[in-house]
């Protein structure tokens, strides 16, 4: 915000006034309303979902050098699943063996990137509400 304007400065020296008048620009540093972050998902959560795809795909649980390879990139996805299921995470890591199953009956192959995407149409969309009924 800038503000333009004028500025009247009056000084007393040896019993008189001097008045001084100039054009001033004053820059005035507001300061930015910050918006409230996005709900940060829980890493226990993602943790739970990346889990129990390995438990799905045969990986080790405990495998440490997927964990460091993978994990980042698929902790994304289970964010994607765990907001398409409202943050309830009980839910999406009971989904995923649905999903597998689903994919497993038509012959595909799944990773959890393309289980993030069929998240979102694991139901009906909710009908909205009606004031008029």
């Amino acid at each position: 915000m800038k503000w333009q304007g004028e500025i009247r400065v009056k000084w007393r020296i040896d019993g008189k006034y001097l008045e001084l008048q100039m054009p001033n620009m004053l820059s005035v540093r507001v300061p930015k309303e910050q918006e409230p972050k996005a709900d940060k998902a829980n890493i226990n959560d993602l943790r739970s979902i990346v889990e129990k795809y390995k438990e799905l795909k045969g990986i080790e649980k405990d495998n440490k050098a997927w964990d460091k390879t993978y994990f980042g990139r698929f902790a994304k996805d289970a964010k994607v699943i765990l907001k398409a299921f409202d943050g309830d995470v009980a839910a999406a890591v009971a989904w995923l063996p649905t999903f597998k199953s689903k994919m497993d009956s038509e012959g595909l192959n799944w990773t959890l990137s393309t289980a993030a995407k069929y998240s979102w149409e694991r139901q009906p969309a909710k009908p909205k509400w009606n004031p008029w009924r």
